[in-house]
């Protein structure tokens, strides 16, 4: 930690570092009971979060590409995390 910190960062930086360590062991077993990464979990937190929303806005969200974002999808559709809904004003 730089030794500019305050008290009360430090902290908080121990108690992230603990919620960390107590939530971590349980997404890893969602995501091996799903067959979904890390990542993938992250993007269901993101989408619960935002709502409905396009695949380029859920990839900005979490900095992928679109197409890396699509792959992601399909896979939390394979999964059943996410169902997608055709766009009424997008003819695509």
């Amino acid at each position: 930690m730089p030794a500019s910190w305050t008290e009360r960062n430090r902290r908080l930086l121990r108690a992230y570092l603990r919620a960390v360590a107590v939530s971590e062991p349980l997404q890893r077993e969602l995501a091996r009971r799903y067959g979904v990464s890390l990542t993938d979990l992250f993007a269901v937190r993101t989408l619960r979060a935002m709502g409905e929303c396009p695949v380029s806005r859920l990839g900005s969200a979490i900095g992928l590409a679109r197409s890396t974002t699509t792959d992601l999808v399909d896979r939390l559709e394979a999964a059943g995390l996410v169902s997608r809904h055709p766009d009424t004003c997008d003819r695509r």
